[in-house]
């Protein structure tokens, strides 16, 4: 009696389909991280999501070539988002961010004010540990909504002015969307927490700025808090104007932001 070689089962279409989208994909993420080393011309940075690494510029001088290279990153990054896989990595070089920044929001009723700050502001940024946890997404979405005060300091304030008021007036503007989906959270929250106070008449999204060490020191500068934007819930928001309020950090007051880009 002789063992007889089994007949290999052939892969059925569901596991061919499987193995393409598999190559599919390991083709996909390898070109999508060479394409950001590639220079690409980019259109200006606007609306929710800008946090792009990609190599601005152009690659070569030949059209052909050129228009071709940014096709086929603008086909790569649709299929990033419409699949749920871009991601903002980098090195952090060649600069490395020197200050931390956390958002708080302010709720003024008539007679309290209450600040909401997040899970992950240490009470002691000098001292403290936190335990990994699942708020990492979280944490991602504060830093977005505080990031435009990553930079600031009162020193940049006094010899840039204008150069912050234009960025914070324009990010309150570009992120309409995202601060007030954030302020309704907040609100939603302070109901929750605080439920025998009336609803908040205004309430102010500020920023927490932490700057780290100086090189050979150990002791940190003090944090110091910067108003980025207002809502005020109870109210429409003024004709022609976007429902948001942004802050001039020169004039250090609240300004209206018009819904035509541009306007006075």
């Amino acid at each position: 009696m002789t063992a007889e070689t089994p007949t290999p089962n052939k892969p059925g279409l569901r596991s061919i389909l499987l193995g393409l989208f598999v190559l599919f994909q390991l083709i996909f993420l390898t070109l999508a991280n060479l394409m950001q080393f590639v220079p690409r011309e980019m259109p200006a940075q606007k609306g929710e999501f800008d946090i792009r690494v990609q190599r601005e510029g152009t690659a070569t001088s030949v059209r052909p070539i050129q228009d071709t290279i940014n096709a086929l990153g603008t086909v790569i990054n649709r299929y990033g988002e419409v699949s749920g896989q871009v991601q903002a990595w980098s090195l952090f070089a060649p600069e490395f961010g020197t200050q931390s920044v956390f958002p708080s929001v302010e709720c003024m009723t008539d007679n309290r004010r209450v600040t909401i700050h997040p899970k992950h502001l240490p009470a002691d940024p000098a001292n403290y540990f936190r335990w990994p946890g699942p708020l990492s997404r979280l944490n991602s979405y504060d830093f977005l909504i505080a990031v435009i005060y990553g930079n600031y300091t009162e020193q940049s304030l006094a010899e840039r002015g204008e150069e912050w008021r234009d960025a914070v007036l324009q990010r309150v503007r570009d992120q309409q969307r995202s601060l007030e989906a954030y302020f309704r959270f907040s609100l939603k929250l302070f109901r929750e927490l605080y439920p025998d106070l009336p609803t908040p008449h205004e309430m102010i999204v500020s920023v927490i700025v932490t700057p780290s060490p100086f090189p050979g020191q150990t002791e940190r500068p003090p944090s110091l808090t910067v108003p980025l934007a207002r809502w005020l819930p109870d109210q429409q928001p003024q004709a022609g104007c976007l429902p948001i309020q942004a802050y001039d950090p020169v004039a250090k007051q609240f300004v209206r932001l018009p819904i035509a880009e541009g306007a006075r």
